[in-house]
């Protein structure tokens, strides 16, 4: 015997607005990381942070995007997925995943060749990093990373 169990019509919204929001919110976090960079590039200040984690979010946007609109499609519109549209929201899929894991390294090479022919260096013990995500720190002169590594250390003795 099959159960035929639809979700009800609210339980289908609801998740349609979790995922839109999400997708929403990364995509809005990935705008203000590449805006943030761009400015700090623009302003030449003595310190430059550049955020491999935030050219993550791209392809986690781009991902749960089509997921959502997949949502909407059949949750929501109520419409089957033709072959042409599960053709399209595979490929965003796949798009979205391949962007994910290669975008951050494709942008972080020429940013890194532009800051250190400014005469920026990365100041390594201020930069962080946890497993492919990284947060390099770059400064132009060796004072502004010695006041970075200071900062750092306060914070994790608690000022002691």
């Amino acid at each position: 015997m099959e159960s035929s169990h639809q979700p009800s019509t609210l339980s289908r919204f609801f998740s349609f607005f979790v995922f839109s929001l999400l997708t929403i919110s990364i995509l809005t976090q990935f705008g203000w990381g590449v805006f943030q960079l761009y400015a700090r590039i623009a302003e030449n200040g003595p310190v430059i942070v550049f955020d491999k984690g935030v050219f993550y979010l791209l392809g986690a946007g781009v991902t749960l995007g089509a997921l959502t609109l997949g949502g909407l499609y059949q949750g929501i519109l109520r419409l089957p997925l033709t072959k042409k549209v599960t053709k399209i929201l595979t490929n965003v899929l796949i798009g979205g995943v391949v962007v994910m894991f290669v975008l951050p390294h494709i942008v972080h090479y020429p940013v890194e060749s532009y800051l250190e022919g400014r005469g920026y260096n990365i100041c390594e013990q201020a930069s962080y990093r946890w497993f492919t995500y990284r947060k390099i720190v770059y400064v132009s002169n060796s004072e502004a990373c010695a006041e970075l590594i200071k900062r750092k250390n306060n914070r994790i003795t608690g000022g002691v």
